[in-house]
């Protein structure tokens, strides 16, 4: 007693590709916010607005670099740790403890050349991502794809 199968019914009406446009929405929301001020704390004081930033682009990386080449990967992957290690041995803060009478409390004293850095840099990187992703399709239709046909 043999199974038969049949190509009847309906197909799947899944498409990951809402799910993928959402997360791209969401990433660029995250980049407009923390481009806006990127060295001031985030709204619920966990973080700092250039780290919402950074992790908005890192999200559009994810969603773009499967679609990559390989320079374009090791481009990206360079760009990426550069960014690593500029904040790492660059940051954009100074941390100090004040110690007085009634207790202790950390202060974070800006560094302006620091910051300046940072901010290049992520805006290089935001631009190579963008770049890349829009090579690949993962941002606006572009005019010459063979299957465009417009609106």
């Amino acid at each position: 007693m043999g199974f038969e199968i049949k190509e009847e019914g309906l197909k799947s009406e899944w498409n990951e590709g809402n799910f993928k446009n959402l997360r791209l929405h969401e990433a660029q929301e995250m980049i407009n916010l923390g481009k806006l001020n990127p060295f001031v704390s985030s709204e619920d004081g966990t973080t700092w607005n250039y780290q919402i930033w950074l992790g908005g682009i890192d999200i559009l990386l994810g969603e773009g670099m499967s679609k990559y080449g390989d320079d374009e990967v090791i481009e990206i992957e360079n760009e990426k740790k550069f960014i690593e290690e500029l904040i790492k041995l660059k940051p954009p803060f100074t941390r100090i403890i004040e110690f007085k009478l009634n207790g202790q409390k950390g202060r974070f004293i800006p560094i302006p050349k620091n910051q300046k850095r940072i901010k290049k840099i992520l805006e290089n990187y935001e631009s190579i991502v963008k770049k890349f992703n829009d090579i690949h399709g993962l941002s606006t239709r572009n005019a010459d794809d063979d299957d465009w046909r417009g609106l």
